[in-house]
């Protein structure tokens, strides 16, 4: 229900001015848009909080929904997302990708050269600027779009765009042969652009490998199999540092270890592989999970890191990153320590953490998550929920942190406040953050419909001794055309027996309406225990009374509350000492159970 940012969206003709001939510049010629002072970039997403679209920060947003894609897609099916794109018939991931992927065909070149960032001149949203073109963001397009290929293919109508995704991806690679140094290219005025890379070889290195899953083309295999033997055939210093901790292979999915995700797709793929190159990576994989899982109890929060500093801007998307790892790591051993590890990483942004903040953004309230950090494109008095922001913010305590004067203990630097380096929304973190839930949410088994009635019919799932002197009404009702009806001369409402055994956590919820009950007159909705009945929530003690309430509890298989799973369970509203001229009205009863 919420919409798409409109920066950009209403304004597709953005300065472009790469085909001027000018030597400066790596692209200066088009044969198909020749002269051409504006180019069509609408659509794509934006990094953070920020004012600028680009396809290097977008490799490991679209490699984590590829991945969430290829294994969970049954879990988001067609319509869920509430996507303008949606047909009924696709998953809705499908077509969150495509919306990206889209994108990036703009920013190629017929040549397979890439822009790589649509960006405002000095904050001034009416005046967009596109990049030049950069050899990294022709490496990210082919990697995405080689990865794409084959999932797309699959789906029932998307073999031509598939097939489309395959073929840009082969022309940017070409670029790339011809072009085989790395270009950086300068800002108008002079400097870098953000997320600008210097050196693209490991990118290559992982454009190949993927081009290699899609094709079977041995070419692209030889290609990275040489790169990385020429490099030392060592993941912890091919390409450079990639160590996040000695010995311990860099942070996966981040800034600068992007070539882990090769990695991991060429140790996961069918194809054929070099043995030595694939069990390296294996053990190096290995490694990093055990590490993890060694330090995981330093911290009475199990909070799954790889280093004891790794909690600052951006470490959500960390955690989830490493999440991704262990439950590869389990997948390939079986070895529930790797599965509860990443729960662990899932428990801690969810609220389990020292300052109790769920750091997914919520319902407009401050009890139902984070606020997201942004400047530009929604209402802060209406945030979208479900936002994966920053974190706990405790890199360089002591030192000037932001919060160091107002928090006294590095592991709580957090507040609730518009700060880029506490909510800030960065786009890979959301992708990763789906992948984890998804992973999870794949386990979870369909919620169990114990018992879910409107009183439109009868009483027929109720009984007290046989029958009920409380009575359908049509006087008030919350939906419908019936609720139930109590009044001085009524007793009480017992449910039939339900089956809970075996429920993790069951969960009560109804509409009620009071009217002139007293607060002294003991109106309970009741639980059966097996031997009496427990009151667990007073309904005649509503402000203000004469409209709707909702009522909702959740009940768990443990400690106090473990009596009430039973086979023969039972709720009660209890109405017995509703006095004369007080009446009580229940409406839409649904008790649902979660294995």
């Amino acid at each position: 229900g919420y919409d798409r940012p409109t920066i950009y969206a209403s304004n597709s003709n953005c300065v472009y001015d790469y085909d001027d001939e000018d030597p400066a510049f790596m692209y200066d010629y088009d044969p198909l848009n020749q002269g051409i002072t504006a180019r069509d970039v609408q659509g794509g997403w934006f990094d953070a909080g920020d004012l600028h679209l680009d396809t290097h920060n977008n490799i490991a947003t679209l490699w984590f929904l590829l991945e969430t894609l290829e294994q969970f897609q049954s879990k988001v099916g067609p319509d869920t997302l509430n996507l303008p794109e949606s047909d009924g018939s696709i998953s809705d991931l499908v077509w969150l990708i495509k919306y990206q992927l889209d994108w990036f065909k703009k920013m190629q070149n017929s040549d397979g050269s890439v822009h790589f960032m649509v960006i405002c001149q000095d904050g001034d949203q009416s005046h967009q600027h596109v990049s030049d073109v950069s050899s990294g963001a022709a490496c990210i397009l082919a990697s995405v779009f080689a990865k794409a290929y084959p999932l797309f293919y699959n789906i029932s109508g998307m073999g031509t765009y598939a097939s489309d995704l395959l073929s840009r991806a082969q022309l940017s690679w070409t670029w790339l042969s011809n072009h085989p140094d790395t270009y950086d290219p300068e800002r108008p005025g002079g400097g870098k652009y953000t997320y600008h890379i210097e050196d693209d070889s490991s990118f290559r290195a992982l454009a190949a490998i993927e081009l290699y899953i899609a094709t079977g083309t041995s070419s692209y295999r030889t290609y990275f199999d040489n790169a990385f033997n020429a490099e030392g055939g060592d993941a912890l210093t091919a390409w450079g540092n990639n160590q996040a901790w000695g010995g311990i292979l860099g942070l996966f999915a981040t800034s600068p270890h992007y070539i882990n995700l090769g990695y991991m797709d060429y140790v996961e793929t069918t194809r054929a592989v070099d043995s030595t190159i694939k069990n390296h990576l294996i053990d190096k994989f290995t490694d990093q999970a055990d590490f993890i899982l060694s330090n995981i109890e330093c911290s009475t929060y199990n909070v799954p890191m790889v280093a004891p500093n790794h909690l600052f801007w951006g470490s959500s998307g960390m955690l989830c990153a490493d999440a991704y790892v262990l439950l590869r790591l389990y997948d390939w051993t079986s070895d529930s320590d790797y599965l509860n590890g990443a729960l662990d990483a899932l428990d801690w942004i969810s609220g389990r953490n020292p300052v109790c903040r769920n750091f997914i953004s919520g319902y407009s309230d401050y009890l139902h998550g984070s606020d997201i950090y942004s400047f530009y494109w929604f209402d802060h008095t209406d945030p979208v929920p479900g936002y994966l922001t920053g974190n706990i913010n405790c890199n360089g305590y002591g030192t000037g942190c932001l919060l160091d004067s107002h928090v006294r203990y590095p592991w709580k630097y957090y507040l609730n406040l518009q700060n880029a380096a506490l909510l800030e929304p960065c786009i890979n973190w959301q992708a990763e953050m789906c992948y984890l839930l998804a992973y999870f949410g794949g386990d979870l088994p369909d919620p169990v419909i114990l018992l879910s009635d409107g009183f439109e019919s009868s009483f027929d799932n109720w009984t007290d001794g046989g029958t009920t002197d409380w009575d359908r009404t049509t006087s008030q009702k919350y939906s419908g055309s019936y609720s139930a009806h109590a009044g001085s001369s009524d007793n009480d409402l017992i449910s039939d027996n339900l089956n809970t055994a075996g429920f993790a956590s069951v969960t009560i919820t109804f509409q009620y309406r009071d009217d002139d009950i007293d607060d002294s007159d003991d109106v309970y909705l009741q639980l059966y225990n097996g031997s009496s009945y427990d009151n667990r929530v007073e309904l005649g003690v509503t402000s203000p009374e004469d409209i709707w309430h909702q009522c909702s509890i959740t009940i768990r298989n443990r400690g106090s509350d473990a009596p009430y799973f039973r086979s023969d369970f039972r709720i009660k509203f209890e109405g017995t000492s509703i006095d004369s001229g007080e009446n009580l009205w229940i409406d839409d009863v649904s008790i649902i159970g979660l294995h």
